[in-house]
């Protein structure tokens, strides 16, 4: 229950990246886990020790504790000490080098850094020198750094790693010009299969959240504005909340928050078989509610509903 609840925060606060993505074997850790989560959006103070209790399990010499390490990491990038988050993700590549959500964090705050040589100075080889070479590319883009994004494209390309689908996705079809980009595409393939896709629809298909969660949206967070509505009740209703506290209408808000409950307290009376994930995701969205700076002043609608 407890990780659920705490893997769902992670919905409601619409981030792309989870905290904890795995399901440890003990009962501890999830204690464990569950307190991290609430110092961090705690105080100051208490923000400090989830770092100091995340770091203690990071620096242990188990590789085990590679979790810990990218965990760390996200919740230093989050938190905008990008040196650090990039120092945490390297340890968590290190425990676990075969992890490429542990590599693609490390990637995120490489580009974040504009560090284009991070990645391949660390690790060399084959596999992260393409990892690097995706890492310049995506620094070089955003700088509009054509001359040497091209020279990074043609690299990945005479690789196999680029393809028409890709070359053309939202992250690169602004990065070169007309004719460059004329001049490279008669080289790339068309992928054998749309991966995203594939991705997207396995994604949501698996997840646990699915049954009574529009969970799509939060997957895919390359388009939002091309992104479908929502066709779950409880989705609707917490989104139409957000809406009404980003236009602190309180009014609105807790009609919309009522509304949120009410769908909960159903779901868990006429669905037996997923009485679970609305435990969860009551227990995630009223914690979040009363930590999460975003909703600091309605934080006392959970205690009028």
């Amino acid at each position: 229950m407890k990780y659920l609840c705490i893997c769902f925060i992670v919905f409601l606060a619409n981030c792309s990246t989870a905290l904890f993505r795995e399901k440890p074997g003990t009962p501890e850790y999830w204690k464990f886990s569950e307190r991290v989560f609430i110092d961090f959006y705690g105080s100051e103070s208490k923000r400090e020790d989830a770092f100091s209790a995340l770091e203690k399990k990071c620096n242990s010499t188990s590789k085990l504790e590679a979790l810990s390490c990218y965990n760390l990491s996200v919740l230093y990038f989050y938190s905008k000490k990008i040196n650090e988050s990039y120092k945490f993700a390297k340890k968590a590549v290190l425990k676990n080098p075969k992890d490429e959500l542990y590599l693609d964090m490390l990637r995120q705050a490489a580009i974040e850094l504009q560090d284009t040589e991070a990645l391949q100075n660390d690790y060399p080889g084959e596999e992260n020198e393409i990892a690097s070479s995706f890492t310049k590319l995506s620094i070089y883009c955003k700088n509009n750094n054509e001359k040497s994004a091209l020279l990074e494209f043609e690299f990945l390309i005479s690789r196999g790693y680029i393809t028409k689908e890709i070359l053309h996705s939202p992250q690169y079809e602004n990065c070169l010009s007309k004719d460059s980009l004329k001049m490279i595409s008669h080289n790339v393939k068309n992928a054998k299969i749309n991966y995203k896709n594939f991705f997207l629809k396995e994604k949501k298909d698996s997840h646990e959240f699915s049954p009574v969660w529009d969970t799509v949206s939060y997957l895919d967070t390359t388009q939002p504005n091309l992104r479908e509505p929502p066709k779950k009740n409880l989705t609707k209703h917490w989104l139409n909340f957000r809406k009404s506290i980003s236009s602190e209408d309180y009014t609105t808000a807790k009609e919309t928050l009522k509304l949120f409950f009410e769908e909960i307290q159903n779901g868990l009376v006429k669905d037996k078989k997923h009485k679970h994930l609305y435990h969860s995701i009551n227990k995630a969205a009223r914690l979040l509610i009363e930590q999460d700076k975003f909703f600091e002043k309605f934080k006392n609608l959970t205690k009028e509903l």
